[in-house]
């Protein structure tokens, strides 16, 4: 693969601290994941966000699509989200004994 032609496309500006996990939603959607524990969604083609979530009181570290309209996000405060992305609600919070930096959804 060669690496010298690639070029940036597009800077999607909105997190004020660290961004420390992404998750392709579809072919126009993107979400980011912050040290300080916002998911923000955004527009590929305009860079706008489209929606900010907030819930976990530490950082976002993982995310995950389960489908095109629901997303679960893993952090250090010890909870899973699941989100509603249409609506930017959290539908279920799972609670565990350790952060979550890598989980991995199973059918």
């Amino acid at each position: 693969m060669e690496f010298r032609n690639w070029r940036v496309f597009k800077t999607l500006e909105g997190h004020k601290d660290s961004i420390r996990c992404l998750q392709l939603i579809d072919s126009k959607t993107i979400a980011s994941g912050s040290e300080k524990g916002k998911i923000k969604i955004w527009n590929l083609e305009t860079g706008e966000c489209l929606k900010t979530l907030k819930g976990h009181k530490d950082g976002s570290i993982n995310l995950q699509l389960i489908d095109n309209k629901t997303i679960a996000s893993g952090g250090g405060d010890k909870t899973i989200k699941i989100w509603n992305l249409e609506t930017g609600e959290c539908i279920k919070t799972l609670e565990g004994e350790h952060g979550f930096f890598c989980f991995q959804l199973i059918e």
